[in-house]
């Protein structure tokens, strides 16, 4: 079962609905504003609510440092480095992928929620 510890947020700006987005990982985009990332790039943590966007501001909670829930995009073993896929999901890191944490529960497949502890490194898997 998934679960969060000593999880240390932000608060950010977001502009467009990221209701269905929790636990997806996150970066800052050119405005200031949270943005879903790409394939194997960096982030600056993982959404842990899910704002709509709607009201102007909306901020939206950001785990940054500890232990979050991610959703995974592919069945993840714990132990597995962790990086994004194309769609801000966790997949198991490859050469050249950003390290955004270590898997610390099993997912079994893609839309299952695992913990993960957020080391957030800004070094290319060698």
């Amino acid at each position: 079962m998934a679960y969060e510890e000593a999880l240390q947020k932000i608060s950010a700006p977001v502009d467009t609905d990221m209701s269905a987005k929790q636990y997806f990982f996150v970066d800052m985009d050119t405005d200031g504003t949270l943005k879903l990332i790409g394939d194997g790039v960096k982030a600056i943590g993982v959404l842990q609510d899910k704002p709509d966007g709607s009201v102007n501001p909306t901020v939206g909670a950001v785990g940054m440092v500890g232990v979050t829930k991610v959703f995974a995009g592919e069945a993840i073993a714990v132990g597995d480095d962790i990086a994004s896929d194309s769609a801000s999901k966790g997949k198991t890191a490859a050469t050249g992928d950003i390290v955004l944490g270590r898997a610390l529960t099993a997912a079994s497949g893609a839309g299952v929620i695992f913990s993960m502890l957020l080391t957030l490194s800004s070094e290319p898997l060698a």
